[in-house]
């Protein structure tokens, strides 16, 4: 069950899928390290959710494609003017205001990835799915998690932008339910919709295709 209204963009250079196993940073910019986007429309992750993303989010990146993804922690202090605000398009009336790197190559534990996903603005909402028609007959709604970001990918060593864009998820839940299940199979979602719009390559897609 997939969320329709994800708008993405790849920037010409990068359509072509790299061959081999790509190291990239991941960095929850729209969370905790940084403060509201000048539109004021960040949203940071209550406690619970902010937790299940830095167990979950970056093994989910890592299980669905050849990435070896490094993670920006809880203690991760990102430098003064490190970071900025700036706003790209995803279509002639729609656009995304995203994080971007202005002062040299980003490091993570000791070390500089090759490319950064920084995600912002991360909202996951619980709710029932609208009932819809089926060969005549309304099929009953269901209570699913839904999850929308927005977020950039970076060449850390080009310093220039590889893609952008806003992707929407959902996954099926129960009432009273853990949610560490259903989140976790949400941030797979997202990670394959992150992963299939770029250069990297999802698993079980031919190498350099």
């Amino acid at each position: 069950m997939g969320c329709g209204s994800s708008r993405q963009v790849v920037q010409p250079a990068y359509k072509e899928k790299l061959p081999g196993r790509q190291t990239l940073g991941l960095l929850p910019l729209g969370a905790d390290l940084m403060d509201r986007s000048p539109s004021g429309t960040s949203t940071p992750l209550n406690r619970r959710g902010e937790s299940l993303f830095y167990r979950l989010f970056g093994l989910a990146l890592a299980d669905v494609s050849y990435l070896t993804v490094s993670e920006a922690g809880h203690d991760y202090e990102a430098e003064e003017g490190m970071f900025t605000y700036q706003r790209f398009a995803l279509s002639s009336s729609d656009t995304v205001e995203v994080p971007v790197p202005v002062n040299g190559p980003v490091s993570i534990e000791g070390r500089n990835p090759a490319f950064l996903l920084l995600i912002d603005d991360l909202n996951i909402t619980f709710g029932a799915d609208e009932g819809r028609e089926a060969l005549g007959a309304l099929v009953t709604s269901q209570l699913v998690v839904s999850a929308r970001c927005e977020y950039l990918l970076w060449d850390n060593r080009a310093q220039q932008v590889v893609g952008y864009g806003r992707v929407r998820e959902a996954a099926p839940t129960e009432p009273g339910a853990n949610v560490r299940g259903p989140i976790a199979l949400l941030f797979e979602r997202l990670s394959i919709a992150i992963v299939r719009k770029s250069p990297f390559v999802l698993v079980g897609e031919e190498q350099g295709r």
